[in-house]
């Protein structure tokens, strides 16, 4: 779909919908098993119900709403591809959802996140601005997790943390880059993060190498 001026209510109730220019209706539900997806704007609120899928972009892309509401069995799916070992721009290398209403993002259901079975670890601090909004958000995803079959994030199941309001993280992510991943719904962010106990080595390595300095600049000082 390019431009529709239709200004009504949409209802997808089966099948695939692509937004890939602008969509005025006042607001657009998806019903049972529907897929909403492309890279365009749909200028009034969406609604994702049971089982319906928010898949933004054509692999991958930006999809613009006015407002969003991921109720509790709705299913999103964001494709991240990244650009080497950095995030690369959102809408080209990986999906984004861009909410234009203040406080108009609410999450609710399942966040599938798909790395197309990629065989190495982005690089330590890369971030995906996966949903970008102004204001609050409300509501609580029920389960974020990978999809890939294989590859270095393949299997992964993020858990909510109990002590950070809206913060979900990995266990540690095996090989040699021991990272983990974090995904903030007060952000719409995801981090790729060093395991901690990697952070407190390289600190205890650069305190042990300013102290080495430092009784080396003492022993100059004696000998003077």
């Amino acid at each position: 779909m390019d431009r529709n001026s239709f200004t009504g209510a949409t209802s997808v109730s089966g099948g695939k919908l692509l937004v890939n220019g602008i969509l005025s209706s006042t607001s657009t539900t998806l019903a049972t098993a529907a897929v909403l997806g492309g890279s365009g704007t749909i200028s009034g609120a969406v609604v994702v119900g049971a089982t319906g899928t928010l898949s933004p972009g054509n692999s991958p892309g930006i999809l613009t709403v006015n407002s969003l509401s991921l109720t509790g069995s709705a299913f999103t799916l964001m494709e991240i591809v990244g650009s080497g070992s950095t995030a690369g721009v959102a809408g080209t290398a990986y999906d984004q959802v861009a909410v234009t209403s203040a406080s108009g993002l609410a999450f609710g259901g399942t966040l599938d996140l798909d790395f197309g079975n990629r065989t190495s670890l982005f690089a330590e601090g890369t971030m995906f601005q996966l949903f970008s909004f102004s204001g609050t958000t409300s509501g609580d995803f029920t389960t974020i997790r990978t999809i890939d079959a294989s590859g270095s994030y393949a299997g992964l199941t993020f858990t909510q943390s109990p002590y950070v309001a809206g913060e979900w993280t990995t266990g540690i992510i095996g090989g040699s880059g021991n990272q983990y991943l974090v995904f903030s719904e007060n952000t719409g962010r995801l981090v790729a993060l060093p395991e901690p106990s990697s952070v407190a080595m390289a600190a205890l390595g650069a305190n042990l190498a300013g102290w080495q300095l430092w009784r080396k600049s003492r022993r100059r000082k004696r000998a003077a």
